[in-house]
């Protein structure tokens, strides 16, 4: 641990630019796994798109808050590369 602060030394150790590359392994400095695959990506991308807009013009603020949210998950998996419940259930498109 690192003195003082009570944060495990592998977890204080800063990541370095050649950390952000994929290793081998497919896993990158914060250990998430690449697990989506470039056309679910793309699906994932142009959903979340669509979510958002859609979001816009929703009658309710449930529903615009609903779909912005939705959309902002689906961009997120797409433009990472990387989806939890995929990692829950073992699921690797990108193979």
């Amino acid at each position: 641990m690192r003195a003082g602060l009570g944060i495990p030394a592998h977890l204080a150790t800063p990541c370095t630019q050649d950390d952000f590359a994929l290793s081998s392994t497919g896993v990158d400095c914060m250990n998430l796994p690449k697990n989506v695959g470039k056309t679910d990506r793309n699906i994932r991308l142009a959903a979340g798109g669509i979510l958002i807009f859609l979001g816009l013009f929703a009658a309710t603020t449930g529903a615009k808050v609903l779909l912005t949210v939705l959309g902002l998950v689906a961009l997120a998996t797409g433009y990472f590369g990387t989806c939890l419940a995929y990692t829950l259930f073992k699921i690797d498109t990108s193979k």
